[in-house]
């Protein structure tokens, strides 16, 4: 099982890498996308300074300080450089402990080696990991600021081996407070003393520290890997200068035909008493096996029982390459800083060296740097800064980084870390790069088809910053300290199939969430045609044994299938939001969504307007904010074709009358309208249809004139209008003005009458339906009085 085979496996809750060289390209790209697809999340690099500073300048890399956290590590007197990564899952943890950096190279390019350990059977390991994370977070010569995620691993360590078996066969070393010379001669006296030494390294340097080595484990010669590949190219000698009459150049049998550049380090020691193998990140050089140097880490097997070590053949030494440089050993260029943006709050500190007192902030971004404004370094490097815009930025944009500039021209930059950006997406899960590509405006049929499926699952998650339905807000950053949230609809949701599920992590005050959700809707809201392209493979050169008939029917079925995959999805979430008891809170989502859709799967007319009367005509006025009026109103619009169409116009006019809408001079404009229809209605056309619904009256204002003409005792010229929609009753209703006995045949009723208010007995059912549209009826079951909706005679 490979390493990325090992991520997808499962969804990991949080997984932590250590590295010293780094590619968030590689990182994004294979890493990230095998924890994605195995559903696992929360990710965090502590890299050092060296490793970082390198990678900022990989356009490529979008998702640091958003979809995953990059921690810097700077040492004194050293460098970070172990290569460990620690998975942690709800019920389980791995540990991955090798050469192999955060690269292409660390992760196949080059010839490593690594340990992958389970509690099972490394229970002392696990607690020797969990003593190496808790020990970062108070050593005097590391500064960073993943304090709090290294307890959580440490505890997460030490979880994974309670009630395990300890018999200390496989050790971790590191090198926090102790050479690993100390440590490995050590480990070799328990086996009963060396009689043999053999390294691979890649890096050397004299030699010293190893000779210091071979002589303390009594040794006078050992010897040294040659690989035949070649060795990883960096600022340090592939072979040491002293006492080569003492040391043996040989090839290992298994490597003897690895063509890839050595980059793995191990030491194996054939002790009396068995054999000590020690493999990981540290190189055979003094700052790697001394003291006061590099952060190293290691792993140790003592085999007690085996007396026989690697087989080997003679070999040559290398050419010498100590010359030649490779970025697999990069050299910080330039100051290297971690920030946090929390709300509108930067927080930022200057690992590496820059002096105190005024300096300048930067942004740097695709167009150039950005001057964010001054700011004050105290004598630890940290400084404060309020930069409202950077958190919109993060969701829309990306990666965010700034640079510091003092004032005697020493510079450092580094990512930004956004909180609420990064905690927000924690919650979301493994749909986090569908939504995320939602946002950005990448997404493809099935990134929507699954946020769909995901909404529906529970609608819950769209409690936004306006607290009660979504899509309400009208502009950036719209007050959100100022949200109203009703806490006990955070507690528990009622899904669309009926069931009670807890709401993800929606506490009050949770601004990350509500400003996911927000960018979540804007997107939806935002102007975007057709899908152009569809997942998969989309070649218009097929292969030459396959017909261009063939190929072409075959895309046309792909894109087919998956645009009904995602229209079902839509059908589904949207008719689970508009059911009665959820359509006041989600509404306004609902025609969102629809609009969106309509557009992404280019739905015909006639199939966009059947979705616009079915949203719209249960759309609640209490859902619809002021900053949403003419978007709903220009698409009420839809719903009258024809200028002549005087129902179709009184409906639409009854519909704006029920959202609080004025039938103003001008016709409603809004970008949503090209939404549902493509291409646009031409001025002249909709300027007809509006005449004609400004024209119309509808039922109830029709009821409602001739109440108030009623009232006053004199017919106007509107009142009369319910002669031509209600023949039956017009004698009665105009009689009705001469007043006395005239008036007492008309009964005044609710809008959902069904009884005669006098007599208390049903009415015929066709009057029924005749007063549901109309407003009018007889009671023509009992005393055959005039059933009139009661409109403004209250």
């Amino acid at each position: 099982m490979s390493q990325v085979d090992l991520l997808a496996a499962r969804p990991w809750r949080t997984v932590t890498f250590t590295t010293y060289a780094l590619s968030l390209a590689f990182f994004e790209s294979v890493v990230l996308e095998g924890l994605v697809r195995g559903g696992g999340g929360d990710a965090q690099i502590l890299a050092d300074v060296a490793g970082v500073s390198a990678c900022l300048g990989e356009h490529g890399a979008r998702g640091a300080g958003r979809e995953y956290q990059v921690e810097p590590v700077a040492v004194r007197h050293g460098v970070f450089h172990p290569k460990i990564g620690v998975l942690q899952g709800d019920d389980d943890a791995h540990l991955l402990v090798g050469s192999g950096n955060l690269t292409f190279a660390g992760w196949g390019g080059n010839f490593e080696m690594l340990e992958h350990l389970h509690p099972t059977f490394a229970a002392t390991a696990f607690l020797d990991a969990a003593g190496f994370f808790e020990r970062m977070t108070s050593h005097e010569r590391l500064r960073h600021g993943a304090q709090d995620r290294c307890l959580e691993v440490a505890r997460s360590l030490r979880r994974a081996v309670v009630g395990r078996s300890q018999d200390g066969a496989i050790r971790v070393l590191h090198s926090l407070d102790q050479s690993l010379v100390d440590q490995i001669v050590g480990l070799a006296e328990e086996l009963g003393g060396a009689r043999g030494l053999l390294i691979a390294s890649p890096y050397w340097d004299s030699g010293a520290v190893v000779r210091q080595l071979r002589d303390r484990l009594g040794l006078k010669v050992f010897s040294a890997h040659a690989h035949p590949g070649g060795t990883a190219r960096g600022s340090a000698a592939n072979w040491p200068t002293l006492d080569l009459d003492r040391l043996q150049p040989v090839c290992l049998d298994f490597a003897a035909e690895d063509s890839r550049r050595l980059h793995a380090k191990a030491f194996e020691i054939v002790c009396r008493r068995g054999r000590l193998l020690v493999t990981g990140s540290a190189n055979a050089t003094q700052a790697a096996l001394g003291a006061g140097g590099n952060v190293e880490a290691c792993v140790a097997r003592l085999q007690r029982q085996r007396q026989v070590g690697w087989t080997t053949q003679p070999s040559e030494p290398p050419t010498p390459n100590n010359d030649d440089h490779d970025d697999t050993e990069a050299q910080v260029t330039l100051g290297v800083l971690r920030a946090v943006l929390e709300g509108d709050l930067v927080q930022g500190w200057v690992l590496t060296s820059i002096s105190a007192g005024p300096a300048s902030l930067v942004q740097l971004t695709s167009h150039g740097p950005v001057s964010l404004g001054a700011v004050d370094l105290d004598v630890d490097g940290r400084f404060a800064f309020s930069a409202p815009t950077l958190e919109m930025q993060a969701w829309n944009v990306g990666r965010l980084i700034l640079r510091v500039e003092g004032e005697d021209g020493r510079a450092a930059q580094g990512f930004v870390s956004v909180a609420a950006v990064a905690k927000a997406l924690r919650q979301a899960g493994a749909i986090a790069p569908r939504l995320l590509a939602l946002i950005s405006g990448t997404e493809t049929p099935a990134d929507v088809a699954a946020i769909l499926d995901w909404l529906h699952e529970n609608p819950g998650r769209l409690v936004d910053a306006n607290g009660g339905f979504g899509g309400a807000s009208a502009g950036p950053s719209t007050a959100y300290s100022e949200a109203m949230v009703v806490v006990a609809d955070l507690e528990e949701v009622v899904t669309l199939d009926g069931r009670v599920t807890t709401a993800p992590d929606l506490a009050p005050g949770h601004h990350g969430w509500r400003r996911f959700i927000d960018q979540i809707l804007r997107a939806l809201r935002a102007p975007r045609g057709p899908f152009a392209d569809l997942d998969g493979p989309d070649d218009d050169t097929p292969d030459d044994d396959t017909p261009i008939e063939e190929d072409a029917a075959e895309r046309e079925r792909r894109r087919a299938a998956q645009i009904a995959r995602t229209y079902d999805a839509m059908e589904a979430l949207v008719h689970g939001l508009l059911a009665p008891e959820r359509v006041e809170r989600f509404g306004l989502i609902a025609f969102d969504i629809v609009a969106y859709i309509c557009a992404r799967l280019d739905l015909p007319e006639h199939r966009a307007v059947e979705w616009v009367a079915k949203v719209v005509g249960v759309l609640h006025a209490s859902a619809l904010p002021a900053s949403r009026l003419q978007d709903v109103a220009a698409c009420c619009l839809l719903l009258l074709q024809d200028p002549s169409d005087i129902s179709g116009a009184r409906r639409v006019r009854a519909t704006l009358h029920r959202f609080g809408l004025e039938i103003q001079a001008e016709p409603p404009r809004s970008d949503m309208e090209a939404s549902f229809v493509r291409p646009a209605r031409p001025t002249q056309t909709v300027e007809a249809l509006w005449r004609r619904v400004q024209d119309v009256r509808t039922h109830e204002e029709m009821v409602a004139d001739y109440v108030a003409a009623l009232r006053s005792g004199a017919p106007t010229s509107t009142s009369g209008a319910l002669e031509d929609y209600a023949p039956d009753e017009w004698p009665t209703l105009k009689r009705a003005f001469d007043g006395g006995r005239y008036r007492d045949q008309i009964l005044f009723v609710g809008r959902n009458a069904q009884i005669c208010p006098r007599c208390q007995m049903a009415l015929p059912s066709v009057e029924v339906q005749k007063f549901r549209s109309h407003l009018v009826a007889t009671a023509a079951n009992c005393c055959g009085r005039v059933v009139l909706f009661k409109g403004g005679a209250q």
